[in-house]
């Protein structure tokens, strides 16, 4: 019984045009579902999808043959008014020219053409003018033998009386072949219309129109082009060029071709006269709907499409709708001269030498088939470009992929069905199309193109005679029974092919580094055409016999290779190149089994697949040996890096396992084997080699420039390379390492940050300028009890300032450290882009991490500033302070000391990583030269992430005797990946920056101080002549008394330029800028303290010195000329403490009751509670309540009475700070 397909092979309903399309299937041809089958698939889905293709392919041709069995009938030649006729089409269009180069011809659009009017449509013409126009030298003209091949032609042409005058009238004006006697030149094709259609007599009756004269002159221009013996392939061979002219040339005729009326005089179109009862009856029938009928109905010729129904086993309504969706796809006729003309396209590409006699046999077939296409449907004469039929290997719409075996599906359903008269008719039709050559016809075939190849073998032929081999093969393989034994020639063929094979095996060992010889170039090739064929002969059973013999070879000389490197031997010493010889050893086996698989690999490609292939043979027997012998590397032995090669050969391998033997398991994990030496490396490089780094890359800096950053990151890149690059990871692995790695960079940058502040701290005191800087740097070197020579030294301080200081100049070499740090901080953000952090983090979080892990956080607590600290006797203190752990007693900072100062400042920071919190202790020292320092007042606070709902935020330790600010920010959870690591290192940096910055200041500050003193001011305000008459002071006076600073100011801004980045710059001067200023604030009003001072306060004329000086100063820190700032912004020069000395002003001159009233409000509205606590800027002192109330209590200190006053507001400040506090923890 019959099985039947499944119906899924319903194709596009949608119709389209006619018009082949340039490349593949034809426009509107609809494409078999078809699935694509995969090696693995299962039998029935190969089956089934042979079912579809021979289901849909032989329903086409049955089609076609009912249509072509039905041509048109001939069409009678149009008759004009006078009776004459049309020219007609030329014949001749399925000739070999036509076929290798017709023109594009464009089809009119029926809705674009020109509507019909009482006036014939005219041929496009150029102005014709014998006797003036010359020849234009670019035009595209006619060859001369052409055109005198086309006069005889002319001359033969019949025609009505009209053309016959014209022609001869025309054909007397030609002189030397291609001339007029006017000089004119005919070969130019708007110049011959032109005289032709000037040599016709004028229009009588019984002669046809001009432009229907014109017409058939352009007609028979058009076909006589490839006719004629110069452009002919059979009168002489055709160069490209020839190719081309010819084309462009029909183009242009074609150009000049409009599409003839049917009848140029009628202005309606008429109705033929048997349509005229019949399109009533039609318009009556029209009204009932009906079914419509097959269109094999009462037909003998549908037979053939009842045939397809009846093979495949479809229903008669699914055959219906096939049919009728292949129709829609175009015109089957259309379609079908489209894949005649690629056919014959794709044959006639071939040369004619090696066309076998089938070939050449159905090319004759297939030309026939199209003469007689043509002469059935003259309408498809229509020249078309070369291109539009040029085959590029896509499906044909009558001829199914893989026809071969497609036809034998076909043979075998119809047997199923019985071969009757019906299904024969179909089978051979099928037959006839597709191009199926007999089983007999072929095996003859295969037998001739056998013996060209094996008299080919070894010459430049071998390969093109192989093509010809494997297309035979593939096609001869789909012929055959699976049951049958393979034909004689087929024995044959691949006992030779063996042979072949055998011999290049042969070559193979023993390998070195040079490749060793390839079989001959047809051999792979042939074999791997039709593997079916190939596992039924007895060439296969040789086959693996020969992969046994490689296999065998391959364990020999890797016996004798690790034999030769030593391999195996218990060497424990050091080679020659330092690495430890077993390591060295198992190196040179790895690079001599890559050399050999890679130069084996190179010539034999993958062989023949799963059946042999050498180079997977070969690596499948000696890998396993080696890494079965690696395993006494499992520790490291000596310097962990040796390894390293060896890690990267190995990979390899293993790389080359995976593509030639994915089907075998070698039980090796690469990276679980060789991370106890990466661990190794990591550990050595973090223990020793981050010292060396700073060393070295230190070592290199000149007092010019310094090339430090660049080296030490150099030294770091060399290292994140080998597992960037280097090491064959894994994923998770290369992230683990990369992290360990950048834990290891950290240390190595903070290292270098400390190492270059020393460096910077040297360069910045190698010779002190003032006696209270030498002072201080003995008390900040020696750090405990000073003798007595130091006590002397203090009580002269005062006596030794009174003299001239000199200004510090900055050292440039000490700019470029400060430089360094912020170059790198931007290497390690290009390191960390380097290091793929995100990436790597991203890879880490997939891994689940265990549940009890404890969350760290990281704080930076900055030691800012004293508040009001008295020391013994009720004087300024020598103040110091040392933090530490409340617990433990662990230190973590102790201050410089600085010297006679109620508010100092100190501006020190340090960082350390918390678990849940921890509880710090803070001191605060007045230092003393003789016995033990005064303890100023101690105090505890505490670090606790869950009180840090800001980042940061200030915290107030109250003492004994004054306060302490601190601000602390928590950097956020510590954590194992690069981003935090390389976050401490950058945090590092800045503090090192910072503390840079803070000594430059604390350098320059001091004559800044001096300049901006009471000295000066009595200078001013107090002539040292008193006899002398007392002036007004003029803007001038003020300035000029600042000069020494200006340059002084210039002279290291200078250096600044020069040494420092922009921004970097900006920072200095704008630390330099608030310095200033607090200098300033110190000469209005005194510290803020409840004891009383005994400061004389500055007179009204002084004040507005000051703030003279303040403006001054401004415009000198900000440097603006013309519009452009070339200093600190004014906006950052106005911020911070300059708002302090601004409100300060305002409040100064008044009167004591109202002050009181203005400090009473302003400690209240400080006290005021807050919802929530906010992250203060790094400018400011305190919130601007706090700094309100300071800098009014401040003033308040100037005035007579207001101890106790002072006292009362400062510890009312101090206590709701500290709850405040208390409460925000």
């Amino acid at each position: 019984m019959a099985r039947s397909i499944s119906v899924s092979t319903t194709v596009s309903t949608k119709s389209t045009s006619t018009t082949s399309a340039p490349h593949g299937r034809a426009l509107g041809s609809p494409r078999v579902p078809i699935r694509r089958v995969e090696s693995g698939s299962k039998d029935k889905d190969r089956q089934k999808d042979m079912d579809q293709l021979g289901y849909m392919y032989s329903l086409r041709v049955a089609l076609l043959h009912h249509h072509l069995s039905r041509p048109p009938p001939p069409r009678t030649n149009t008759m004009y008014s006078n009776g004459s006729t049309a020219p007609s089409p030329s014949p001749g269009l399925n000739s070999p020219a036509f076929l290798s180069s017709p023109p594009i011809l464009r089809t009119p659009d029926p809705q674009n053409s020109p509507k019909r009017t009482t006036t014939p449509p005219t041929v496009r013409r150029k102005s014709f003018g014998i006797s003036l126009k010359r020849s234009d030298p670019d035009a595209l003209k006619l060859p001369k033998e052409f055109l005198i091949d086309f006069w005889n032609t002319l001359s033969e042409e019949q025609g009505d009386t009209a053309w016959t005058n014209g022609v001869q009238t025309l054909l007397g004006l030609v002189t030397k072949g291609s001339k007029t006697p006017s000089g004119m030149n005919l070969r130019e094709i708007p110049t011959l219309l032109d005289a032709f259609t000037n040599s016709l007599p004028p229009q009588t009756l019984g002669t046809a129109p001009t432009h229907a004269q014109q017409t058939h002159f352009l007609q028979l221009l058009y076909n006589s082009l490839p006719r004629s013996s110069h452009f002919s392939p059979l009168a002489r061979n055709q160069s490209e060029k020839d190719k081309d002219l010819l084309f462009r040339l029909r183009a242009e005729v074609q150009s000049f071709m409009l599409p003839a009326s049917p009848d140029p005089d009628a202005t309606t179109t008429r109705t033929p006269k048997y349509l005229g009862d019949t399109q009533k009856r039609q318009s009556s029938q029209n009204e009932i709907k009906r079914k419509p009928s097959p269109i094999w109905v009462e037909d003998a010729d549908g037979e053939m499409v009842e045939a397809v129904g009846m093979v495949w086993n479809v229903p008669k309504d699914v055959l219906e709708r096939d049919a009728m969706n292949i129709r829609r796809s175009g015109s089957l006729e259309s379609l079908y001269l489209t894949d005649l003309k690629r056919t014959m396209s794709a044959l006639t590409g071939q040369s004619q030498q090696t066309l076998p006699p089938s070939q050449r046999t159905r090319q004759l077939a297939l030309s026939q088939s199209l003469s007689n296409l043509l002469k059935d449907f003259p309408d498809l004469a229509t020249p078309s470009s070369p291109v539009d039929y040029a085959f590029s290997g896509g499906e044909l719409f009558f001829t199914p992929p893989s026809k071969g075996q497609v036809f034998v599906k076909l043979i075998q359903r119809a047997g199923e069905a019985g071969l009757g008269v019906k299904t024969r008719d179909l089978v051979e039709k099928c037959r006839d199309i597709w191009g199926i050559e007999s089983r007999r016809e072929k095996e003859r075939e295969l037998e001739a193109v056998i013996a060209r190849w094996g008299n080919s073998i070894d010459t430049r032929d071998e390969i093109e005679t192989g093509h010809l081999v494997e297309e035979n093969l593939r096609d001869l393989s789909a012929l055959l029974n699976p049951s049958e034994p393979l034909p004689p020639p087929i024995v044959k063929l691949y006992g030779d092919l063996v042979a072949l094979l055998s011999s290049a095996i042969s070559n193979i060992f023993p390998t070195s580094s040079v490749p060793p010889p390839p079989p001959n170039p047809s051999v792979l090739p042939i074999l791997r055409a039709a593997p079916d064929l190939l596992q039924r002969s007895s060439a296969y059973k040789t086959l693996q016999d020969l992969a046994d013999e490689i296999k065998g070879q391959a364990v020999g000389e890797y016996v004798v290779i690790m034999s030769q490197f030593g391999l195996g031997e218990t060497n424990i010493g050091i080679s020659a190149n330092g690495k430890d010889q077993q390591v060295e050893a198992f190196e040179q086996v790895a690079d001599w089994m890559e050399t050999e698989i890679s130069g084996v690999r190179k010539t034999w490609k993958d062989g023949l697949g799963s059946m042999l292939n050498p180079a997977g043979l070969i690596l499948s027997k000696q890998l396993p040996l080696f890494l079965a012998e690696l395993q006494i590397l499992d520790k490291p032995r000596g310097a962990a890096s040796d390894v390293f090669t060896l890690y990267e050969t190995t990979g390899r391998l293993l790389s080359h396992w995976e593509d030639l033997c994915p089907e075998q398991e070698h039980a090796f994990e690469l990276d679980a084997f060789f991370e106890p030496h990466v661990e190794a490396w990591l550990r050595d490089t973090q223990d020793n080699n981050t010292h060396e780094w700073v060393s070295r890359a230190v070592g290199m800096d000149s007092n010019k420039h310094s090339q430090s950053v660049i080296d030490l990151f150099d030294f770091i890149r060399e290292s994140a390379q080998v597992i960037l690059h280097d090491l064959p990871l894994g994923e998770y692995k290369r992230a683990v390492y990369l992290i360990d790695l950048s834990r290891t960079v950290s240390i190595a940058v903070s290292q270098y940050a400390s190492t270059v502040l020393a460096l910077f701290n040297a360069d910045m005191n190698p010779k002190l300028s003032t006696p209270t800087a030498e002072l201080q740097n003995k008390l900040d070197k020696i750090g405990g009890k000073a003798g007595n020579w130091l006590a002397k030294g203090q009580q002269a301080v005062k006596s030794l300032e009174r003299k001239k200081v000199d200004g510090f100049m900055v050292p440039p070499v000490a700019c470029v450290k400060l430089t360094d740090m912020g170059a790198a901080r931007i290497s390690l953000d290009d390191l960390s882009f380097a290091m793929e952090a995100e990436e790597t983090a991203r890879i880490i979080n997939l891994k689940p991490k265990p549940s009890s892990q404890t969350v760290r956080h990281v704080f930076t607590v900055n030691l800012m500033r004293g508040e009001n600290l008295s020391g013994k006797g009720n004087k300024a203190p020598d103040a110091f302070v040392i933090i530490n752990d409340k617990e433990s007693g662990e230190r973590y900072l102790k201050s410089r000391t600085m010297l006679g100062a109620e508010d100092p400042r100190w501006e020190q920071s340090f960082e350390v990583s918390v678990g849940s919190y921890k509880t710090l202790e803070l001191l605060c020292y007045d230092r003393q030269l003789v016995g033990k320092h005064d303890l100023i007042g101690s105090s505890t606070f505490k670090l606790d992430s869950r009180a840090f709902v800001v980042p940061t935020r200030d915290i107030l330790v109250p003492l004994g005797r004054g306060m302490v600010h601190l601000r602390v920010s928590m950097e956020g959870g510590e954590r194992h990946d690069i981003a935090y690591h390389l976050g401490v290192a950058s945090r590092a940096l800045e503090r090192a920056a910072d503390d840079m910055v803070r000594e430059l200041v604390d350098k320059m500050s001091e004559f800044v101080k001096s300049q901006l003193s009471l000295v000066t001011l009595h200078g001013l305000t107090k002539p040292k002549d008193k006899k002398k008459v007392k002036q007004t002071l003029t803007q001038e006076d003020i300035d000029g008394s600042l000069l020494p600073l200006f340059d002084y100011l210039n002279d290291n801004f200078s250096v600044f330029s020069v040494t420092l980045t922009p921004t970097t710059r900006i920072r200095v001067m704008l630390a330099l800028w608030r310095r200033a200023i607090e200098i300033l604030i110190s000469l209005l009003v005194p510290p803020l303290s409840d004891r009383p001072t005994n400061r004389e306060p500055v007179t009204g004329q002084e004040t507005d010195i000051i703030f003279k000086w303040l403006q001054t100063l401004k415009a000198f820190f900000n440097a603006s000329e013309h519009g452009t700032e070339h200093g600190v912004p004014l906006q950052q020069l106005q911020s911070g403490v300059y708002k302090d000395i601004v409100t300060l002003g305002q409040y100064l001159d008044l009167p004591t009751p109202a002050l009181r009233e203005k400090c009473q409000a302003a400690v209240k509205a400080a006290c005021r509670p807050r919802g929530t606590m906010s992250a203060l800027s790094l400018d400011a002192g305190g919130d601007d309540g706090d700094r309100m109330a300071e800098v009014l209590l401040r003033i308040a200190r100037t005035r007579e009475g207001t101890g106790e006053f002072l006292s009362t507001q400062i510890q009312t400040l101090t206590r709701a700070r500290v709850e405040r506090q208390a409460a925000e923890i």
